[in-house]
C-alpha cells in the first residue's frame, strides 16, 4: 500500500476470510437445464408411453411436434443467450457489474488491483482505477475467446 501504511493483522484476518467467502454464480445455465429440457423430456415420454399403450398416431404426432418445439425452444434461447454473453464481455466494465455486498466492493476492487499487479499488468504503484481497467481490457480481450472455447463442448464445469 502506498504512503507505509500496512493494515494490521486483524484486518488481513477479515480480509482473507472475505476473499475465501466470494463466489461465481452461474445464472441462465442452471435455469436453462432445470425449466427447458425437463419438460422437452417429460414430452418425449409421455409420446414413448402412447406408443407402448397404443394410442393412435394422430394424438402421437402432436405430443411430439409440441416437445420438439419446447427443445428447440430452449436451445434457441441457450444460444441467443451465448451470443449476447460474448457482446456483453466486448463491453465489459467491472463498475456496472453487481455485488451482493455493496460493503465488499472496493475490497474486490483492490483484490482486482492487485491482481493486475501481481501479473505485472500495471506497475507497483498504479492506482485501483489503473488496475480496474487493466482488468476490463484483459477481460474484454481474451474472456470472448475463453468463453467461446468453453462453451463449444456445451458445458461447463464448476469446482469448489
Amino acid at each position: 500500500p502506498s504512503g507505509g501504511c500496512r493494515p494490521d493483522n486483524r484486518q488481513r484476518r477479515e480480509e482473507d476470510k472475505k476473499e475465501k467467502d466470494i463466489q461465481v454464480v452461474p445464472v441462465m445455465l442452471p435455469r436453462l437445464m432445470f425449466a427447458a429440457f425437463p419438460i422437452a423430456y417429460i414430452l418425449v415420454g409421455i409420446v414413448m408411453v402412447a406408443s407402448f399403450l397404443d394410442v393412435p398416431r394422430d394424438i402421437q404426432y402432436p405430443i411430439t411436434f409440441v416437445a420438439g418445439f419446447v427443445y428447440s425452444f430452449a436451445v434457441r434461447r441457450w444460444s441467443r443467450h451465448k451470443v449476447k454473453m460474448q457482446e456483453r464481455l466486448k463491453t465489459f466494465e467491472v463498475r456496472k457489474c453487481s455485488c451482493t455486498l455493496e460493503s465488499d466492493r472496493e475490497v474486490i476492487y483492490a483484490k482486482i488491483a492487485d491482481l493486475m499487479r501481481v501479473r505485472g499488468i500495471i506497475g507497483r504503484h498504479a492506482s485501483v482505477e489503473e488496475g480496474l481497467q487493466a482488468f476490463d481490457t484483459m477481460v474484454r480481450k481474451q474472456m470472448p475467446q475463453a468463453f467461446s472455447i468453453i462453451f463449444r463442448s456445451g458445458s461447463l464445469t464448476y469446482k469448489n
